[in-house]
């Protein structure tokens, strides 16, 4: 009855599971998606940490560059402004000065035409001596009115007209009365202004949506990065197309 039991005990301990060595790992596979994550998010803060500091670098220079031509064009403005208000005075000094040459003249061309026609009629009634009287005070009158037939029309008549632009065009060659032109370049400069003051806003605007894109995570970073992006490329468009 012992050789039963002693073949029994011969077997190795462990022979009957030879099944437990072939069981697979539970959980590896999750195990490597999550190690896979890891890098990939650490890049996307890589990522952020460089391009978001070089957006906002970007956004400040471009907001100092852009308020440097405001100030440049507000000057300009400014300057054509004063110079159409001086222009503009100076044409009103010329015009009051010219009107009162005009009626002098033109007092002148009256007194010329009495004593003349005066000095025909005595001329022509026998009075000779009394009309040589009257030709030298219609002389004297000529003179009185300039003294220059240019203000005289085709009929021999004084024209006040022809001697205003006379005058003005003589005191247009001495100094600037024009005023059009330079407030036309002040309303353009102003112009100028607005548009880039337009583009300035935009690019602040960028500044608190690229900062939350900064200091936050996920869909809300993308959509400040976007919304940041696009308002400071839409002001620096803007800013170019009126910089001038």
């Amino acid at each position: 009855m012992s050789e039963p039991t002693e073949h029994l005990s011969a077997v190795p301990a462990g022979s009957a599971q030879p099944t437990g060595a072939a069981q697979p790992a539970v959980g590896s596979g999750a195990s490597d998606a999550a190690t896979a994550e890891v890098p990939r998010s650490r890049r996307g803060n890589r990522l952020g940490a460089i391009v978001f500091p070089l957006l906002l670098a970007a956004l400040g220079l471009a907001g100092a560059v852009v308020a440097w031509r405001v100030a440049g064009a507000s000057d300009a403005a400014g300057g054509e402004s004063g110079a159409g208000i001086a222009a503009a005075r100076a044409r009103t000094a010329v015009v009051i000065a010219s009107e009162a040459k005009i009626a002098v003249a033109l007092d002148g061309w009256l007194e010329y035409e009495r004593a003349r026609r005066r000095a025909e009629a005595l001329e022509a009634a026998g009075y000779p001596r009394t009309a040589l009287r009257d030709r030298t005070v219609a002389a004297s009158n000529f003179f009185l009115m300039g003294g220059d037939v240019q203000y005289l029309d085709a009929a021999g008549q004084f024209d006040p007209q022809r001697m205003r632009e006379a005058l003005l065009s003589e005191g247009a060659s001495r100094e600037d009365l024009d005023p059009g032109p330079h407030f036309a370049a002040a309303d353009a400069e102003y112009d100028r202004v607005r548009s880039l003051v337009g583009g300035g806003l935009l690019i602040a605007g960028a500044l608190p949506c690229l900062t939350l894109a900064e200091v936050t995570r996920g869909r809300l970073r993308g959509v400040g990065a976007v919304a940041g992006a696009g308002l400071l490329l839409a002001g620096l468009l803007l800013a170019i197309t009126r910089w001038g």
